[in-house]
């Protein structure tokens, strides 16, 4: 049983980094063809889905297993999507990202989603809260209380009013796809001339 045990931890293993390297190798094709096209929605959606493609491709460099199933430190993966996001779209820009994160162990598929949602909503900061060159500050914080998970992103940019909410597009789509899928809630509040605060909380499974 033990020797089974070991020999699935080193197949979970080999899977997850063949599957990284796919990941990653698709990664670079996505962002060499958008090198290629002039600015507009066509590059900016190949970005786009460059930086979701390396979201999962981190989360099968930091797989591992707990109670045999396939398990994550969403705080440390959260941190390299972090890292991931400064060095793609930080770079010249006068604002800061601050993180403050409780480690906790999830499953697989709830560190996928979670990652995905961060990537969507500190980039839609980005893009959205600081035009001009604007300068500020975007913090993310990932807290548990015991029952709950909450990642919440927020930004002191211009804000938006109610009835004109930032990104109505895919990415906007896919946080509420994902925390439907999650029985989770997720919530936006805005101050124009403030900034923007977006929660996101999912119930604790099994595994965390």
């Amino acid at each position: 049983l033990v020797a089974s045990e070991q020999e699935k931890d080193l197949l979970l293993e080999e899977l997850a980094h063949r599957t990284k390297n796919d990941l990653q190798t698709l990664n670079s094709l996505l962002r060499l063809q958008a090198r290629n096209i002039d600015e507009g929605d066509a590059k900016s959606a190949l970005m786009a889905a460059a930086d979701r493609t390396n979201v999962v491709a981190r989360m099968h460099d930091r797989l591992r297993r707990r109670n045999r199933a396939p398990v994550i430190d969403l705080a440390k993966f959260l941190e390299d999507i972090c890292d991931d996001i400064r060095k793609a779209h930080f770079e010249m820009r006068p604002i800061g990202l601050r993180i403050y994160l409780t480690p906790v162990i999830v499953d697989a598929r709830r560190a996928a989603s979670v990652g995905l949602i961060l990537n969507e909503l500190v980039t839609n900061a980005l893009k959205y809260a600081f035009p001009d060159d604007r300068a500020g500050m975007i913090n993310v914080r990932l807290g548990c209380d015991g029952a709950m998970i909450e990642l919440t992103v927020s930004d002191n940019g211009i804000g938006f009013e109610s009835h004109t909410p930032r990104g109505t597009g895919v990415g906007q789509r896919l946080v509420r796809a994902l925390t439907q899928q999650l029985d989770g809630v997720f919530s936006t509040e805005s101050v124009p001339g403030i900034g923007t605060t977006c929660r996101f909380a999912i119930p604790l499974s099994d595994e965390s």
